[in-house]
């Protein structure tokens, strides 16, 4: 059997002064590097190689790919126009301005039934004012008279 000898290890290792004295193996290390190194240059000769394989392909049909982009992006006729980044700011602040003016402004609605739109600003004022309709006598104004007892 093979004995270890633990006054060699002991010296080595110097437990009594609390670390090692032993150095790290230089040659492990070198050869990691090494082999790292080597794997990494294998990996961009074949990125190289690959892309070398494939720019020259790409370059010999443009048009080809100008119309699988074309097919890609375009839905079939009538497809919708796109609209530009100016069209677009322009449509949204006129929106805005529609619904600003709905908003702000008296619309009547039905003429026959007395039927109108009101700010919503003055809505709530007449809320406050007349209170929660009752169930029975919708928009009319709440009865101040008392029940007799």
């Amino acid at each position: 059997m093979h004995e270890v000898d633990n006054d060699k290890i002991n010296a080595e290792t110097r437990p009594e002064m609390g670390y090692e004295t032993r150095d790290i193996n230089t040659k492990t290390i070198w050869q990691s590097i090494f082999w790292f190194n080597v794997f990494l240059t294998v990996c961009v000769i074949i990125s190289y190689g690959v892309w070398i394989y494939l720019v020259p392909k790409a370059r010999q049909k443009p048009e080809q790919g100008a119309l699988m982009a074309e097919r890609q992006l375009k839905p079939k006729d009538p497809y919708p126009l796109l609209q530009s980044n100016v069209t677009t700011r322009t449509d949204i602040r006129d929106l805005r301005i529609e619904e600003d003016k709905r908003m702000r402004n008296l619309e009547l609605v039905d003429p026959a039934k007395g039927i109108v739109k009101i700010p919503v600003a003055d809505a709530m004022k007449l809320f406050v004012e007349r209170g929660m309709p009752s169930s029975g006598d919708e928009g009319a104004a709440p009865s101040t008279t008392t029940a007799p007892n």
